[in-house]
């Protein structure tokens, strides 16, 4: 009778077995994959996919925030280092190693072209500097300026012309092909090179990165998302002896929590938490215990609501600060390196220059030494001489030494190493240097005008012709000069012509003033054959050059040269006869036979009446009327003649000068426009906005605080062990109000009142920032009508100071009109001290229109960090009078959250159109003269 018992216990203890055993097996199920899903969430990205989606967010919302505005990056912005960059990254990006320590010098090659392209230099010959003496330089003046000016020097064509010159005189070899292979730069790589390399520029591309990786952040936390913390697994296991028994505890508890920022201030968490406690040998063998909780809670602010929504704003307009920011700074960064590099040409010209005084010196020593040692002038003037030449070598050399320190800073500014090899390329210099030398010209011009016009009071034919050759010449120099820089071309055919009608006539009167000498002597009481004799052969020498510019105008005229050929033969016969004669004289002087004198006056006479009859054919053959002797009728035609030149002329003028173009814009326009562009301006009335925010969210803190949240929380039926089986019979639903009385709001209240003072105080900044940029506007216009005056002053002063040097070292080598050497010094400084400053007005001209274009925030660069305008010379700056629409709303605008309105009104301040609110009895400003 037991056995049924025992089987039906037994039936029943397995049955009740096999339950727990499938549910022992369930419970290790769901322990084993809480523990894997753990494991597997907390490895689920690698560094280089965090970082990859740390890219990814910053950048999206850098171009979200700033789409569409001036101040977008270009579409290639990124916050990695190019890879031509001197400070790309080496190794793993998200394992990095600390550099080799180890020194290395000439480690970085610049990512240009092996072989540098030779770009156009300035051609041989084309200089305005004189060169009165023709002489070459000795090589001892060379070899006493150091080689590393040297080699500064020979950037120029000119001064290796120079070393050529004194290499071939003096058979020595003076080298001049120095830097092969070195790259020369022009401003458009430089600053393609301090893009890459500049250690500022990836500092700013690093702070707009960051500004934006701290708005995901903030963004983050309006999403459902995990929490930060408390997403994860803990596990316990307890050994415990008691009363001899032993009890093993094996728990697992595991959390998942997700959280939300809402737009209306509130905050919102949600958490699912899992217990799991095995026990095993204990009294009743293994038992479980497992348990869950859902938690549903939502928290809301009632009077600091927008309080909460303060980080969130801060990130948004910091985004866009940043951008404005950057944009700014690549804008001053071309600035800046304009400025640089325009200072560095200049002091490359200043080479040139000193270079050139410095030849001139050396020569007009040696001269005044070889007449120092004839006898001709006195030791002190040598002496002079010496002390500026010393004066003139130290002045070329600390000037090369500056050029090196120069170049030296602009590595550093660029973030090359500073023992890189580079080189400016004078391709623009030369082109700038041509200009001056053009306006230079056309100064030049002015004043052969005006002793023209001046001649032309008391009319002195000869006169008339010579200044009227040098006009044209000066003209046709100008035109030429034109051509060379790709100017329109003007037509020179009339002024070749009128030029070599003028030397005709000028050749004429030469004829007839050594008629005149023949005539006074033949009708002198006692005429001298020797004398009659030398005076014909100058006579037919006369003509004989006549002829010689007769066939010049011939060939101009397009006459047909088998006319004119039978007549040229005859001339060279009569170049000859000339030479044969005076061979004749000289033989029989020597061997004292003046018995056939005159047979040989004879024979001059008849070769000068010849040498007449060809000049009156090519008259004729030219369309020449025959002189009638007539000379106030021939100077009524030549009067008549320069007076058409001059018109010529005039209109000529105004197409080859070339001064600098004026900024088409008024003061108060350009101050106005800076006032409406200027992106610091947009930020600082950001900067104001934010503290007139801060009033609001002070006030809110001296309010009661008052805090609504709702919790819900559900959990697990503890008798089933069930991990998800929720039931609301195990729940608790929470209310809870939560209410501070402001009792102490000591601290709040002092925050409140600080406020109101930093308001105040951004009132003050935003109004100075207005004032330093109206100020800043004014001062680059007035600089900018400095330049222009100064640059016509400085150009009439290299004109005049030319003519003064070509005279004074003519009569100095002449020693004639009481020139001493210290009149000729005084020239040649003067010279050199007037190109210097021709060279330097236009320079400054340009770096203050770049800064000018800077400050009215009309600069744009383009991908590679370049303001295309700078070499559109007639380029204006436009004029704004109200703001544009992408500046707007004016004091920045606020993130979609649901901001109180005293939060939102200054998104609607009315802006009009801007004021001036000028007296209408001051005169109007203009841009040549800033100041009332």
């Amino acid at each position: 009778m037991k056995l049924p018992i025992d089987c039906g216990l037994g039936r029943t203890g397995q049955a009740h077995s096999g339950f727990r055993f499938r549910r022992q097996n369930w419970i290790l199920r769901w322990t084993i994959l809480s523990i894997v899903l753990m494991i597997f969430t907390g490895c689920i990205r690698t560094r280089q996919q965090y970082r990859g989606l740390a890219d990814r967010d910053s950048t999206n919302l850098i171009r979200q925030k700033s789409a569409g505005y001036p101040w977008q990056p270009r579409d290639e912005y990124s916050v990695y280092p190019h890879p031509a960059s001197r400070w790309q990254v080496q190794g793993p990006l998200d394992c990095p190693q600390l550099p080799d320590p180890a020194p290395k010098l000439y480690a970085y090659d610049l990512p240009l072209p092996e072989e540098p392209t030779q770009k156009p230099s300035a051609k041989e010959g084309e200089t305005s500097d004189p060169d009165p003496v023709g002489s070459a330089i000795p090589p001892n003046a060379w070899y006493e300026i150091p080689v590393e000016c040297r080699q500064r020097m020979f950037d120029f064509v000119r001064l290796k012309e120079e070393a050529k010159r004194t290499s071939e005189e003096f058979e020595i070899e003076i080298e001049t092909e120095t830097g092969t292979g070195i790259p020369k730069l022009d401003l458009r790589e430089i600053v393609e090179l301090g893009l890459l390399n500049s250690r500022n520029y990836q500092s700013q591309k690093e702070a707009l990165y960051q500004v934006a990786l701290a708005l995901s952040l903030e963004r983050f936390q309006y999403q459902l998302n995990p929490t930060p913390n408390g997403n994860g697994l803990v596990s316990t296991f307890t050994h415990t002896r008691f009363g001899g028994i032993t009890v093993d505890n094996l728990g697992f508890g595991s959390n998942y929590a997700f959280q939300r920022i809402l737009c209306t201030g509130g905050d919102f968490l949600a958490s699912f938490a899992n217990n799991v406690l095995l026990t095993f040998n204990g009294p009743q063998g293994f038992a479980a215990d497992v348990s869950s909780d859902l938690l549903f809670e939502f928290t809301q602010p009632i009077f600091q609501r927008d309080i909460r929504f303060e980080s969130l704003t801060r990130a948004e307009r910091n985004v866009v600060y940043a951008a404005r920011d950057f944009a700014r700074f690549r804008k001053q960064f071309f600035t800046d390196f304009a400025a640089q590099y325009y200072s560095l040409i200049r002091s490359y010209r200043q080479i040139e220059i000193e270079s050139q005084n410095y030849f001139s010196l050396v020569r007009a020593f040696n001269q005044a030494e070889a007449e120092y040692r004839a006898g001709l002038v006195p030791r002190f003037q040598v002496d002079q001489v010496e002390q500026n030449l010393l004066n003139g070598r130290g002045s070329l050399i600390g000037t090369c030494n500056s050029v090196e320190q120069a170049l030296d800073s602009l590595k550093l500014a660029m973030g090359i190493p500073v023992e890189s090899l580079i080189n400016i390329d004078l391709t623009e210099l030369d082109e700038l240097t041509r200009f001056d030398q053009l306006a230079v010209d056309a100064d030049l011009i002015s004043r052969v005008q005006r002793r023209l016009s001046t001649a032309l009071k008391e009319p002195v034919r000869i006169e008339l012709l010579s200044t009227g050759i040098v006009l044209i010449d000066r003209l046709l120099a100008a035109i030429e000069l034109r051509d060379e820089l790709g100017m329109p071309a003007l037509e020179t055919r009339e002024l070749t012509l009128t030029r070599s009608r003028l030397l005709v006539d000028a050749s004429r009167e030469s004829v007839l003033e050594v008629e005149n000498s023949l005539r006074a002597e033949l009708d002198s009481p006692s005429p001298s054959l020797p004398v009659i004799f030398q005076r014909t052969l100058a006579l037919s020498r006369t003509l004989q050059e006549l002829l010689a510019r007769q066939f010049e105008l011939a060939q101009l005229m397009e006459l047909d040269a088998e006319t004119l050929k039978p007549i040229q033969q005859a001339r060279q016969k009569g170049i000859d006869q000339v030479i044969e004669l005076a061979e004749l004289l000289q033989a029989m002087i020597e061997n004292e036979q003046m018995q056939t004198l005159p047979v040989l006056v004879e024979q001059s006479q008849a070769l000068q009446l010849a040498t007449a009859e060809l000049v009156n054919q090519t008259d004729q053959l030219l369309g020449i009327p025959p002189g009638d002797g007539d000379v106030e009728k021939d100077l009524q035609i030549t009067v008549t003649l320069i007076e058409q030149l001059l018109n010529r002329s005039a209109e000529l003028l105004k197409e080859i000068s070339t001064g600098l173009s004026p900024i088409q814009i008024s003061v108060d326009d350009a101050m106005v426009t800076a006032l409406l562009l200027r992106f610091d301006l947009m930020n600082q009335r950001g900067f104001l906005a934010d503290d007139l925010r801060q009033i609001k969210l002070a006030a809110d803190d001296l309010r009661s605080i008052l805090n609504l949240s709702v919790s819900q929380r559900i959990g697990t039926d503890s008798s089933q062990n069930n991990p998800v089986n929720f039931d609301f019979d195990d729940s608790q639903t929470a209310l809870r109000v939560t209410f501070d009385a402001p009792l102490n709001r000591q601290a709040q209240r002092n925050a409140y009142r600080n406020s109101l003072i930093n308001y105040q105080a951004g009132i003050r900044d935003l109004g100075g920032l207005e004032d330093t940029i109206k100020f800043s506007v004014r001062n680059d216009l007035r600089n900018l009508a400095l330049d222009r005056e100064q640059y016509l002053i400085a150009v009439a002063s290299a004109a005049l100071a030319f003519e003064r040097v070509v005279s004074t070292s003519l009569e100095f080598r002449l020693g004639t009109g009481g020139v001493s050497a210290r009149d000729f010094l005084e020239a040649q400084t003067a010279y050199t001290d007037a190109l210097s400053a021709v060279a330097s007005r236009r320079i400054d001209y340009i770096v203050d229109r770049t800064q000018l274009f800077l400050d009215m925030e009309l600069l744009t660069v383009d991908s590679n960090g370049f303001w295309e305008p700078l070499y559109e010379v007639d380029f204006q700056p436009d004029s704004y009078f109200e703001f544009p629409d992408w500046a707007r709303p004016i004091y920045g605008d606020l993130p979609c959250v649901n901001y109180s309105n005293c939060v939102r009104d200054p998104l609607n301040v009315p802006v009009g159109p801007a004021l001036n609110l000028k007296p209408i009895s001051e005169p109007t400003e203009t841009n040549d003269n800033p100041d009332p």
